[in-house]
């Protein structure tokens, strides 16, 4: 078994953290607005996710797929390793709607479950529909996009840094004229919309994790000019969610993977041991992201819907209740992510790859 890289899983278990943070109150009413407005930078988590995504890929990318063959493998094991729990959420989630719409609960969301919006989500190319991205299991966003660049990225190897970052800058631009021009024809391009949920969109982030993951040695930068950055890229993203200009959410993605590279370059600083004690819990989250991802919504979502239901509760109770009961998919995210992986492999056995 491969050694996993505890900066990655230390990364994205804060970025677990703040989707986690993005999702609690949206169930919740009367949460304060002031409360609301620093949560919904927790948005930025995914972009984070989707730099650690393309870092761990790359070296695969030069590496493994060399042949059509050794990339429909790469595509299958992809699919597989992600197919198996996100059909099994869906099951979950799908059932809990009905169960909700029977007994008059509100629902969190419009749940489809039309044949089309079922078998693309099940074959994870969801995202290739407006109709079909996330409305079948919470989140789904995420999981489609993410398939959609795994499916694409052999297409780009580049052999420098330098050149992943000109690509995430040329589609950013191209994000930004193709905003501008829905826009105009009155097409959502905002927060939340199919645009900025779309695999073109976030491609940037990804492109940048991929550069991450190449092992040139590139020139250290002082420290303070680190943290100058990654703040003032951070600061950008936070100028983006609020002004929320026609091509806003098409510059998200690459200032925010931007900001994360330079997170990630700090965490060098601090020694293995360090960060492998005092970062545990984070680097736990991290190692089980996928399943607490799918899973954290039955808490953030619908146990505060059930527990208004039954007794008039304060806010503030609804919120800590919602953000502890999470720690019952984290605590059993380790298990999921066992027989998930105990699954998988008895397939590849199975199909000899």
């Amino acid at each position: 078994m491969p050694i996993r890289n505890i900066k990655i899983d230390f990364l994205k278990g804060a970025a677990m953290i703040l989707v986690i943070l993005l999702h609690s109150f949206q169930m919740i009413e009367n949460f304060p607005a002031l409360l609301k407005a620093p949560f919904l930078f927790g948005q930025i988590g995914v972009q984070l996710f989707l730099v650690c995504s393309g870092l761990l890929v790359v070296k695969t990318i030069f590496s493994k797929i060399t042949s059509i063959k050794s990339y429909f493998i790469f595509i299958f094991k992809k699919y597989i390793s992600m197919a198996i729990l996100f059909a099994l959420f869906l099951c979950i989630y799908v059932v809990i709607n009905i169960l909700f719409n029977n007994f008059g609960l509100k629902v969190p969301y419009n749940n489809s479950i039309k044949p089309v919006s079922i078998i693309l989500n099940v074959l994870l190319l969801h995202g290739l529909s407006p109709v079909c991205l996330n409305n079948v299991v919470p989140g789904a966003w995420y999981v489609g996009t993410l398939f959609l660049l795994f499916l694409m990225c052999p297409l780009f190897k580049f052999k420098t840094k330098n050149s992943y970052k000109i690509a995430a800058a040329v589609i950013s631009v191209l994000s930004v004229i193709l905003s501008i021009i829905l826009s105009r024809y009155g097409i959502n391009t905002d927060n939340g919309s199919y645009f900025y949920f779309s695999f073109f969109n976030q491609l940037p982030a990804f492109l940048i994790g991929m550069g991450m993951g190449l092992s040139e040695q590139s020139k250290p930068c002082p420290v303070y000019l680190t943290i100058s950055k990654s703040v003032l890229e951070f600061l950008v993203c936070l100028i983006l969610f609020v002004i929320e200009l026609d091509f806003s959410c098409a510059l998200i993605p690459i200032f925010a993977a931007l900001a994360f590279e330079n997170v990630y370059d700090l965490l060098e600083l601090i020694p293995y041991q360090k960060l492998q004690v005092y970062g545990k819990p984070l680097i736990y989250i991290g190692a089980n992201t996928y399943p607490i991802y799918l899973g954290h919504f039955l808490f953030v979502w619908y146990i505060p819907i059930i527990i208004n239901n039954l007794f008039d509760t304060h806010w503030l109770m609804l919120w800590v209740v919602a953000l502890i009961t999470n720690a019952v998919i984290c605590a059993i995210s380790s298990k999921i992510n066992l027989i998930n992986s105990r699954i998988t492999k008895y397939i590849y056995q199975i199909l000899n790859i």
